[in-house]
């Protein structure tokens, strides 16, 4: 079996990132132009449909005694409007999450030697099951958390591979993603929790240099991750230094 560490997992990690780190720059920022265009698209609609639903209830309010069902009413409209406009902007997070990872995962992987937009270009069933599957992971970190921190911690370690489990095979079973991630953490937990400890660090370190930082702190950080779980999993992949080329897997 080979030795799983933070020192070797960072190095493959900084390896990628010197390599693609402009063009997995430059695409963090259009998807974020992306997202942040869509979020003021859907803020926009949502505070139309609010206010119309506003005037409307306060027009039919016909004395100041109706002010409390007024405003019941007026809550009560806005409910559908701010559930679709949750559901609309995770959507698109999700489809975005998807798409970046499934681009470093590639790379990591050597499928692709290059940053492509077909790494967007997965079933839809994937994005449907990733979509879900980050939700319910959530709600379970959230449930272990209500007894301690340690436990939300403990649930959100051994999770942690779940979305990219479900990126990377798009015929895996919804709940097999849970016991793949369970299964491949149980004998990593320390050090996979110790990377991400360094990745927090790292991404503050990043956010302190101007804010700038963070853009290639986020980039390197992400193959971390990626080249932990592949690892893990028992993938082969070829890892490229500036002088050598060696296969990785654990088996």
């Amino acid at each position: 079996m080979k030795e799983f560490s933070v020192g070797q997992t960072l190095d493959y990690a900084w390896a990628l990132t010197k390599k693609h780190a402009f063009p997995m720059v430059g695409l963090l920022l259009l998807l974020w132009l992306v997202y942040y265009l869509v979020e003021f698209i859907f803020g926009a609609m949502f505070a139309m449909s609010s206010l119309v639903s506003m005037l409307g209830t306060l027009k039919l309010a016909g004395n100041p005694h109706d002010a409390l069902a007024s405003l019941i009413a007026i809550c009560a409209g806005m409910i559908p409007a701010i559930v679709m406009y949750t559901v609309c902007i995770s959507v698109v997070v999700t489809v975005l999450y998807v798409g970046y990872y499934n681009t470093a995962l590639r790379l990591v992987k050597g499928s692709t030697s290059r940053v492509e937009f077909s790494s967007f270009k997965l079933p839809v069933l994937t994005f449907v099951k990733v979509f879900f599957a980050s939700w319910l992971k959530s709600v379970l970190i959230s449930i272990a958390t209500l007894f301690c921190v340690l436990p939300g911690i403990f649930v959100a370690v051994r999770l942690m591979f779940v979305e990219i489990s479900l990126i990377e095979d798009a015929e895996l079973p919804f709940f097999d993603a849970y016991k793949k991630s369970w299964n491949i953490t149980r004998s990593h937990f320390w050090t996979l929790l110790l990377l991400g400890i360094v990745a927090f660090f790292i991404n503050i370190i990043g956010l302190c240099c101007c804010c700038v930082g963070i853009l290639g702190t986020i980039v390197f950080t992400l193959f971390a991750f990626v080249v932990a779980y592949v690892i893990l999993s028992g993938t082969t992949f070829v890892f490229a230094s500036d002088n050598q080329t060696q296969e990785i897997s654990e088996t």
